[in-house]
């Protein structure tokens, strides 16, 4: 699962699971797991923004790219 997991939350989140989400991400970096946190503005419900949109789309992209060039 190297790479392949990306987290993200509002900074606004309107029960303060960003917090959470950073605590994990302290957490992770001390294991050297290599997953991708990203804090968008926004709370719970308002976080769809088209930035968030591009970047997870960016992101399937990049791992389904990276598969397909294992599989050559």
């Amino acid at each position: 699962m190297d790479g392949k997991i990306r987290i993200s939350v509002g900074t606004s989140d309107n029960i303060f699971l960003n917090r959470s989400v950073e605590l994990l991400e302290k957490e992770m970096k001390s294991l050297n797991a290599n997953i991708k946190f990203d804090y968008f503005p926004g709370d719970h419900f308002t976080l769809f923004t088209e930035d968030y949109k591009k970047d997870g789309v960016d992101f399937l992209e990049k791992n389904y790219n990276s598969w397909l060039n294992k599989k050559k």
